[in-house]
């Protein structure tokens, strides 16, 4: 030992035994010089290592668009294969009608007769005596209550379902099997918002339906079991056709799994993002049979976890068929999503083929085996850990497999940490201190890493320079990647220089196994905790631990080079053995978080800065594509030039952005990021409890449906400069706001501008049928009618409780108003203009009430979507709005009356 400034340092061999003298760059040992070699790696191993994440993200990316060859009928026809030139030809009729809203002509008429002159085409090309081909339209009428959003209550009247029946013929039912005992279900809906041509939002999924009915009717093989084909015709009014169906169409009883075909985007690869609930042998048939497998648990942990704001009539089927399913719908492309920009264009050729593929593949193995009741009887319980390699094949295995197979690598880098003995250290209590201490300096590099993004944000947020990176993705690495591991780099090289001893300066790569083996302890921990929380994304960080586990134990201990002096390409390459896969599932899961979420952004209100998401969203994607990798930082002298990159590309990025060169939006029609506007002409009256009109006013609402509301508009249209904000009319139900859906929380910011009194071509009644005083309580009984939407908010006055009500078997659901009360919201969409329709409410009302005292008001709102007649103001602001505007115009009458 030698003695320091009064402390014993101890000085370990590095491989210099029994040499006396050592001098600065060498061992001095009589007339020789025998120079050490350096156990420190060259900067430009961070270089190799942004090129090799660039060749992985390259793989990911290639992958994620990899599309099929279509195939058509010249090249493929009678072979029974799925034929997207057939397909695309189905939905080029489809969206030659335009937007199709429940109601409309086009939707109700036009493409009806379309429907069901192609089912009965296909009918009479199935094959006599192998299959029976039976169709049936219907008009249901229902209600019910959906707990999202807040709550509300959709009721429905005359809606059209479109069903197709294929079923073996008599002549070649199974002995001791029923006709359609058994049966599965494929939906997909014809209608659309208003605005849109729906290509790909469902037009697309209506025409891969007949397709497959097709080529199933005039196969010579039989089916064992029932498909039935629903083209459900309301579904974007809060999926109220495929409740009709469901609850009410005599087929729906032998019904024991469906396909739920949907897009919240246009084109690209179709993403299975949830199944079951329970029933695992679903997610198993999909795994063996698909032929372009893409699915993952992690979106189906988002989706129902209600990150993503939309729903599908999977959830439909589950909640009130109680039958379990598969959701899949196309994810890409986000930013055509329920507008004008969804046509067939949109869709890119081999888009259809694959999703056909898939479809026609899983619906035929499960209409053929015995999986379909079996699965019910044998296999109803669990859930799956689903992933897919990169497209080439699926990874599917039972939740209770991933928590044994977690647990075992979780205990494997414990035992491995606590029990395993380092010869460079004097003592394990010493190496564990260690490890401690580097957990700690990586956990300060992640809030580091999350301190500098919400620094980025304020910044943003100050210059007035928010989503700039909605119409240019590629920012977000300049933004925020690059100066969120600049930052880490910094605390790993300051926090991480108080770690060296005299051991550690002579050898880092001591250093860096320790940071590896810091690495491994967090994210097991992560783990761990997902495993315990029951989430199936825990797969994800398992798969990290479990090759970098296996390849430091593997092969990092077979590189000499470490005991001689390090080579800079056998380290690079042992870092990616242990990184490779992971890090390329990794950046293949990160494209489709920014392709499903970034679109989003557009549509998600002025709640909270997208920002925030974005930046958080980043924050994940630094810290786990840098996992493992961050440990070579302790192995190199100086990394100037790699964080004077990072400086660089975050400064280039930020000045693109300040001064205006990166736009937010584009109207490009080949490549669109629209701002997305809601465009009302409101007509609003207030009546008193005679019935007599107290207060009336007109006026056109303009409601941006992002974060950054009427920025970058005003040069356009001069009138919003000045234009005052919507107040909340607390004297009137939902603060006097005709909305579609009960999102008043979510898109609050509207800015008035001046309107006169608008045509109204279809008239909105309300009427008080009966009021029956039984007791303590009232039973109320209206009338309504008006357009194809239209929409109840009723207020019971203090004190008032409502019983029941004819809307729903189920407790009345109500939400928040705005005004700090509640409110119950009605959702009403009808198949025909005009029809009259009827509801009851049962109130309970304080015996402190007298008889002529108010005790409920009710917001009636006609909103004309469809065949309306738009006024002056609508047609100038519609003149005068910039390309990268898409607007959807609407008329609301809004009456209020007080019973």
């Amino acid at each position: 030992m030698e003695k320091s400034g009064g402390r014993e340092v101890r000085q370990r061999s590095i491989g210099t035994e029994n040499i006396p003298n050592v001098a600065k760059n060498g061992l001095q040992n009589g007339p020789e010089t025998k120079k050490v070699p350096s156990r420190y790696l060259s900067e430009v191993i961070f270089g190799y290592i942004l090129v090799y994440m660039g060749v992985l993200f390259l793989v990911a990316f290639w992958s994620y668009h990899r599309l099929p060859a279509p195939k058509t009928v010249a090249g493929h026809g009678g072979t029974g294969e799925f034929l997207e030139e057939r397909a695309r030809a189905h939905v080029a009729e489809i969206t030659s009608f335009g937007p199709r809203p429940g109601g409309s002509r086009a939707n109700e008429v036009f493409c009806v007769e379309y429907l069901m002159k192609a089912l009965s085409e296909i009918k009479k090309m199935a094959v006599p005596g192998v299959h029976e081909v039976d169709i049936d339209i219907s008009f249901p009428e229902g209600s019910y209550t959906m707990d999202i959003w807040g709550g509300f209550s959709p009721y429905y009247k005359k809606i059209t379902n479109i069903a197709a029946r294929l079923s073996p013929a008599k002549e070649v039912v199974r002995q001791g099997e029923g006709a359609h005992d058994h049966s599965l279900l494929l939906n997909g809906h014809f209608d659309t918002v208003e605005g849109s041509p729906g290509a790909s939002d469902d037009a697309a999924s209506c025409g891969i339906m007949l397709e497959i009915l097709q080529n199933l009717a005039t196969s010579p093989y039989p089916l064992r079991h029932d498909i039935i084909f629903l083209f459900n015709g309301a579904e974007e009014n809060v999926l109220q056709a495929s409740h009709g169906f469901i609850t009410k169409h005599p087929w729906r009883k032998n019904i024991k799994a469906f396909i739920n075909l949907e897009a919240a985007g246009a084109g690209g690869r179709e993403l299975v993002f949830q199944t079951g609930p329970d029933h695992p042998w679903l997610l198993r048939a999909y795994s063996q049979h698909a032929v372009h497998p893409f699915a993952t648990v992690i979106g189906q942990d988002v989706f129902q976890a209600e990150l993503i704001p939309s729903d599908t009539d999977f959830r439909i089927f589950r909640d009130f068929g109680h039958i379990p399913g598969v959701d899949m719908a196309y994810v890409s492309n986000g930013y055509v999503y329920h507008t004008k920009y969804d046509n067939l264009d949109s869709i890119p050729p081999g888009c259809i083929q694959r999703a056909g593929d898939n479809i026609q593949a899983l619906a035929t193995h499960l209409a053929n085996s015995s999986t379909l009741h079996e699965g019910i009887e044998e296999d109803p319980h669990g859930s799956m850990v689903f992933f897919d390699l990169l497209g080439l094949i699926m990874v599917a295995y039972p939740a209770r497999v991933g928590v044994i197979l977690n647990s075992v690598v979780v205990g494997a880098v414990f035992l491995s940490t606590l029990c395993r003995r380092r010869k460079d250290f004097s003592s394990h209590p010493v190496y564990l201190s260690n490890v401690l201490r580097a957990m700690g300096v990586i956990f300060v590099s992640y809030l580091a890493v999350l301190v500098t993004i919400v620094l980025v944000i304020l910044l943003l947020t100050i210059t007035k320079s928010e989503m700039s990176w909605y119409a240019n993705p590629a920012l977000i690495a300049g933004l925020y990647w690059a100066p969120g591991f600049y930052a880490m780099l910094l605390v790993h090289q300051w926090l991480g220089a108080k770690l060296h001893t005299v051991d550690t300066k002579a050898n880092p790569w001591i250093l860096e196994g320790v940071f590896f083996d810091a690495n491994l302890l967090i994210w097991s921990v992560l783990v761990a905790v997902l495993t315990l929380k029951g989430i199936g994304s825990a797969y994800m960080p398992m798969l990290s631990v479990l090759f970098a586990l296996v390849g430091r134990n593997v092969m990092w201990k077979g590189m000499k080079t470490l005991q001689e002096g390090t080579k800079t390409m056998l380290v690079l390459t042992a870092y990616i053995s242990m990184t490779v896969i992971p890090l390329t599932l990794w950046l293949y899961l990160m494209l489709l978080g920014y392709e499903i979420f970034l679109p989003i952004m557009g549509r998600s209100g002025a709640l909270v800065t997208p920002e925030l998401f974005v930046g958080f969203l980043t924050f994940v994607v630094v810290i786990m594509s840098t996992n493992f990798l961050v440990c070579l930082i302790h192995t190199c002298r100086s990394l100037k030039y790699t964080k004077a990159f990072l400086l660089l590309v975050f400064i280039v990025s930020l000045a693109a952005v300040i001064s205006k060169v990166a736009f937010p939006y584009s109207g490009d029609p080949a490549k669109p990021a629209p701002k997305r506007i809601l465009l009302e002409h409101i007509s609003r009256s207030k009546h008193d409890q005679s019935g007599a009109i107290v207060d009336h006013d007109t006026y056109v609402s303009v409601l941006p449906l992002d974060y950054l509301g009427v920025r970058h508009m005003e040069s356009y249209i001069p009138a919003l400069k000045d234009a005052p904000m919507a107040e909340c009319r607390k004297d009137m139900p939902y603060c006097g706001n005709p909305y579609y859906l009960p999102l008043l929380h979510v898109f609050r910011n509207q800015w008035i501008l001046p309107g006169g009194e608008p045509q109204i071509d279809v008239e909105t009644t309300f009427k008080l049928n009966s009021r029956l005083k039984k007791a303590d309580h009232q039973n109320l009984t209206f009338t309504v009618s008006g357009p194809s939407h239209v929409n109840l908010f009723i207020s019971l006055r203090e004190g008032v409780e409502m019983t029941k009500w004819s809307l729903s078997e189920e407790k009345p659901l109500k939400t928040q108003d705005g005004t700090g009360g509640w409110v119950y919201f009605v959702c009403y969409g009808g198949g025909q203009p005009q029809d009259h329709w009827q509801f009851w409410l049962d109130l309970k009302v304080p015996g402190s009430f007298a008889d002529t005292d108010p005790i409920v008001d009710v917001g009636v709102a006609g909103l004309h979507y469809t065949d309306f007649t738009q006024s002056q103001e609508i047609k100038d602001f519609l003149q005068q709005e910039p390309d990268w505007v898409y607007t959807i115009p609407f008329l609301g009458v809004y009456d209020t009356w007080i019973f």
